[in-house]
């Protein structure tokens, strides 16, 4: 009976070591992800800023075209 005994609590230490290192790969695997949705944020952030100078520098080119254009009729005319 105390072989069984000594056999059953083997057996819980080793389903108890299982279930520690399923718990810890969650945990490593929350991690990540969490990682993974932080730079997910971080480069939708910088394409939003991005396609925001993208837009200015497209507006500063309209401006300086019409700027030139009214130069360059001043000095034809």
């Amino acid at each position: 009976m105390a072989t069984e005994i000594a056999a059953a609590v083997q057996q819980l230490d080793a389903t108890t070591t299982g279930m520690q290192q399923a718990a810890n790969g969650t945990h490593h695997v929350e991690s990540n992800l969490s990682t993974v949705a932080s730079v997910a944020d971080r480069t939708n952030q910088a394409a939003a800023d991005a396609k925001g100078a993208s837009s200015d520098v497209a507006l500063r080119t309209a401006e300086l075209r019409g700027v030139i254009r009214e130069f360059l009729e001043q000095v034809a005319a």
